[in-house]
């Protein structure tokens, strides 16, 4: 420190600079004062410069979004059809898994119930038996020549949860068995619905028509 002068018992190491020079107490209160009045000027300049590296980011995001931001949307867009595709492919391939539970061959018993035609006239009861082919889930099954009299055919999809809605189309046969809405006559052709459920080695189900003749329908695998 310029200007001060040294004390004879200034090499102990204990006292304070102020007592060793005792003609710069001034001259450090002073220096005290320079320091407490630089910390705030110091502390504003760095809160300037966080300012305007805040305001720098923000101009940075602001170009990156105008300038890239249709290629943002066009990338989530991709992204949200990939995920949707893939969870599509494992449905299906988890279907396609469960639709091969029933494929094989059945045995196929239809038991038609007596009914009271409209003309007064009673159709016999009587049972039909044929054979059934599932493939892929899908069941086909036929009995006797297609589009001749008493021919039969029964097709349908069987769900994975073994449910089924199945469509018997055919042709009439001998009237003694048939059942009409009006007088009932063979080579007519008829349709009707067969609500349907299966388990891996048996099925069962019932017809739905007009007439509302019963017909109960049992399927065993073989």
């Amino acid at each position: 420190m310029t200007g001060c002068q040294k004390t004879p018992y200034a090499t102990l190491p204990e006292l304070h600079p102020a007592r060793r020079y005792p003609g710069c107490a001034a001259a450090l209160r002073q220096q005290s004062r320079d320091r407490r009045t630089e910390l705030p000027q110091a502390s504003a300049r760095r809160g300037v410069l966080l300012r305007a590296d805040q305001v720098i980011i923000e101009l940075i995001s602001v170009f990156l979004l105008v300038r890239f931001g249709v290629l943002i949307k066009y990338a989530s867009l991709i992204t949200i059809v990939f995920a949707v595709s893939t969870l599509l492919f494992a449905q299906n391939m988890k279907a396609a898994t469960t639709d091969a539970t029933f494929d094989g061959t059945w045995s196929v018993t239809v038991d038609f119930h007596e009914y009271k035609n409209p003309d007064g006239s009673t159709a016999r009861a009587w049972i039909k038996h044929f054979r059934a082919e599932v493939k892929n889930g899908v069941l086909h099954g036929e009995f006797g020549t297609r589009g001749a009299t008493d021919w039969y055919e029964l097709n349908g999809k069987i769900q994975a949860d073994g449910s089924a809605m199945l469509r018997a189309t055919g042709v009439t046969g001998n009237p003694a068995y048939t059942a009409d809405t009006t007088h009932p006559r063979s080579g007519v052709p008829y349709e009707y619905q067969v609500i349907a459920h299966f388990d891996v080695r048996h099925g069962t189900g019932k017809s739905v028509s007009n007439p509302p003749r019963v017909r109960i329908y049992t399927f065993v695998k073989d």
